[in-house]
């Protein structure tokens, strides 16, 4: 009898330990606001960097939107500066999503904050601007997000490591909208739930106790982190931001205006199934989102290519992409050259983003019968100075007395003189006449990431010394008798 009483008490203990482990694991699992309704706020307090005069204000009044963020148009959800620390690092996305956290690694979303060709036109833009340092909010808004949220944009290698990210994870994920050009979101950091009893997943000591936190209720972690709008041909809005860029009344940047005019923006591409995939064009990787859970599926794995070369981690990924997206045919026709260069795979203009810095030409040059060079167009110099009668596909932005920006001073813009840049889907003729005692020729089409005015006086650099991309190349005869076929492409590989 006695043994019968202590197996059932042993049984009971058991039982009610099981149950406390449930609950406990429910408790865990779940976000908090799903078990009590309620949200989730970071404290209201200051960056800790304050001190002195300036936390005694923001203790007895609260500092208007335009005093935080301003001359940016950036705000936050709060209307507050956010403490630091309240944006995740993209290092703890990564203990789950490893192979995208790689790829994003690897890019120039990460370094935007410490670029160098960006340190040394904020160093600039801070000089020549009468509110020095704080008309960097402005850049900040798009090259230090996290930085200008938390408040600490003007104190250069103090900030926290989460604002030397650049544009990362959370910052991205947690925009709860956009309002237009020059940095116009809103951030909502605070959408991110927190889970009672361990805090944020995403602080837990191993990767897969975090996984397994957030995939027992994976339907918050999608809603906190890719809100709806995200989704499709509206995602393109999230690159606006950024991508667009109107100063003094003219468009410096109209990335996002030129793919809503192109065909991709009518066939539902956004900008993320061309630039977040892992070739050229609109494709997706399969794998699994998070490493060692789930199915396999079509996901956009993060590259975020683009068509900088000297500053790009991945610069063989770039440079495929560049000229994957042109198409270069040349006929001969006589002592005429015909060359048709097509944009067939960018969605917005090329060269787009800083079309006053990138450079992309024709370059010809016509030999005679003994081989000696009688003809050039598009050459370089030794001082890395390109022919000013090159054909030269640019925007050219002019002063308030005509002259051309040659620094990337955009704040000094008062109108567009010119735009020959390639628009998306376009084909481009152009006819070179050459000399009678031209018997071969070569054309190639040339990039170069900026001009040799920028390289030399902002980044104080030899032009000589940047690299020139050949994107395509065709060599021939030419002569009376050749017919419009005439020549033969050249395939190049590498940069």
């Amino acid at each position: 009898m006695g043994r019968e009483v202590k197996r059932r008490g042993k049984r009971w203990v058991a039982g009610l330990v099981a149950a406390l482990l449930a609950v406990v694991l429910v408790v865990l699992a779940f976000p908090a606001e799903v078990l009590t309704g309620r949200r989730h706020v970071p404290p209201r307090k200051p960056p800790a960097f304050y001190s002195g005069s300036l936390y005694d204000a923001m203790a007895t009044r609260d500092y208007t939107p335009e005093e935080l963020f301003g001359p940016s148009r950036a705000r936050s959800w709060s209307g507050k500066l956010y403490p630091i620390g309240t944006f995740p690092p993209a290092e703890r996305c990564g203990r789950c999503h490893q192979g995208i956290y790689k790829h994003w690694k690897a890019t120039l979303h990460a370094r935007a904050a410490v670029d160098p060709w960006y340190l040394k036109t904020r160093g600039l833009f801070a000089v020549e601007n009468p509110k020095g340092e704080l008309a960097l909010r402005s850049c900040a808004g798009c090259h230090a997000p996290v930085a200008l949220m938390q408040g600490e944009v003007g104190l250069y290698n103090k900030e926290a490591a989460s604002s030397q990210e650049g544009v990362g994870c959370a910052f991205c994920h947690t925009v709860d909208h956009v309002t237009g050009p020059n940095g116009g979101y809103v951030s909502h950091p605070e959408r991110i739930r927190r889970y009672r009893g361990g805090g944020d997943p995403l602080l837990a000591p191993k990767p897969g106790l975090a996984a397994g936190l957030l995939m027992a209720y994976p339907a918050a972690h999608r809603q906190d982190l890719r809100p709806g709008w995200m989704h499709g041909k509206s995602a393109s809005r999230l690159c606006q931001a950024c991508h667009d860029q109107e100063v003094n009344g003219v468009y410096v940047q109209s990335v996002y205006q030129e793919w809503r005019a192109s065909r991709y923006a009518k066939r539902g591409v956004a900008c993320q199934d061309c630039h977040f995939t892992p070739g050229p064009g609109p494709n997706l990787a399969e794998g699994q989102l998070v490493e060692g859970y789930g199915k396999k599926r079509a996901f956009h794995p993060h590259r975020l290519t683009g068509a900088s070369v000297v500053n790009a981690p991945d610069r063989e990924t770039n440079v495929a992409n560049l000229r994957a997206a042109v198409a270069m045919e040349v006929r001969v026709q006589g002592r005429h050259l015909v060359v048709v260069v097509e944009n067939k795979g960018a969605g917005h203009s090329l060269p787009t983003g800083a079309g006053d810095l990138r450079q992309l030409w024709l370059e010809v040059v016509g030999r005679d019968a003994k081989g000696q060079e009688v003809f050039s167009s598009g050459r370089l110099d030794r001082a890395g100075y390109l022919d000013p009668a090159a054909v030269v596909f640019r925007q050219v932005l002019v002063d308030d007395r005509g002259q051309p920006l040659r620094r990337h001073d955009v704040w000094r813009v008062a109108a567009v003189a010119s735009d020959t840049r390639l628009r998306a889907g376009e084909r481009r003729r152009v006819v070179f006449d050459l000399p009678a005692s031209v018997r071969r020729a070569r054309v190639r089409l040339l990039w170069r990431d900026a001009h040799a005015d920028f390289i030399r006086e902002v980044l104080k650099q030899n032009p000589s010394h940047l690299p020139v991309i050949e994107l395509k190349r065709w060599s021939g005869p030419v002569g009376a008798r050749q017919g419009p076929s005439a020549g033969r492409p050249e395939a190049r590989e590498g940069p």
